[in-house]
């Protein structure tokens, strides 16, 4: 699993922040960061990552779609 962020597409909603926090963080533009996305794909192939389910919520509901999991 990678995940696949966009920052051009990123408008800032803060949905990804508040859903998976272990993922995201906040920018000091006001726009969302990946907090070490090499070790999240680790965790996640190694079935140990804390929350499939947040970032699953990220993944869905982010409204500019800036943010994709591929296999």
């Amino acid at each position: 699993m990678k995940i696949v962020y966009s920052f051009k597409k990123c408008i800032g909603c803060g949905l990804c922040v508040s859903a998976c926090p272990a993922v995201w963080s906040w920018g000091q533009d006001g726009q969302a960061r990946l907090n070490n996305p090499a070790q999240i794909e680790d965790d996640w192939e190694a079935g140990s990552y804390p929350d499939q389910v947040g970032l699953a919520i990220a993944v869905e509901n982010c409204p500019a779609g800036a943010i994709k999991l591929e296999e």
